[in-house]
């Protein structure tokens, strides 16, 4: 199993962590992560990854190596 995002092809990085952790009632939490990361030169990507793995709000998709 991956731990992986998914955002839109029109999304930032920002926004998407805000779509997905307002599921979960995260959004601001994640959002100070997210922008700590960023102040500390991650890329947006690794830093909306990281913002999201620290609340558990990454979906888990299988991987398809696992299947064989």
């Amino acid at each position: 199993m991956a731990l992986v995002i998914r955002r839109q092809s029109d999304e930032s990085w920002r926004a998407a962590v805000e779509r997905i952790a307002g599921k979960y009632g995260l959004a601001a939490e994640c959002l100070e992560v997210f922008d700590d990361e960023i102040e500390d030169g991650a890329d947006e990507g690794r830093a909306a990854w990281n913002a999201l793995y620290e609340w558990d709000c990454l979906a888990y998709v299988p991987d398809p190596e696992d299947e064989e």
